[in-house]
């Protein structure tokens, strides 16, 4: 992360601790999905889970949720990502949506993939899913696992 993108984080989390339930879970998983540090990544995964689990505002869960996955898989934390991808889901079972259910299955499917147990059949089903949504940032991810 660069230092302009860490003393920005760092007063958003600032600010964000001031009313911790409404922003702060959002802001902890960008901070662990843009970190590089192992330690620090555990630290803002398992304080953005607390917050959530304390009942932060449920705006924070597909945020947080989306974060989070990406922190574990961009640590090849293959175990993580699951566990994120099924918090996400459980989170949002009283509301689900498409983008959640799609997170998570990419979550698992990228897994899977990570483990060399990927499922062509599911990795192109979510191509073609982030491609009719237009969704850019899922792609790079999927097409390297599809190449796998």
């Amino acid at each position: 992360m660069s230092p302009r993108a860490r003393e920005t984080l760092s007063d958003a989390l600032a600010m964000a601790r001031e009313h911790p339930f409404y922003l702060l879970p959002y802001g902890l998983g960008l901070l662990a999905m843009m970190t590089e540090d192992p330690a620090e990544r555990a630290a803002a995964l398992a304080e953005g889970e607390a917050l959530i689990a304390g009942g932060a505002v449920t705006h924070n869960i597909p945020l947080f949720g989306r974060y989070a996955i990406e922190a574990c898989l961009a640590a090849k934390d293959w175990s993580g990502a699951e566990r994120q991808a099924d918090a996400l889901l459980r989170g949002m079972a009283a509301e689900p949506r498409p983008m959640t259910d799609f997170l998570a299955a990419r979550a698992r499917a990228l897994a899977a993939a990570g483990r060399g147990q990927g499922n062509a059949g599911e990795i192109s089903r979510l191509v073609t899913e982030a491609r009719a949504a237009g969704w850019q940032a899922m792609l790079p991810a999927l097409e390297a696992a599809a190449t796998r």
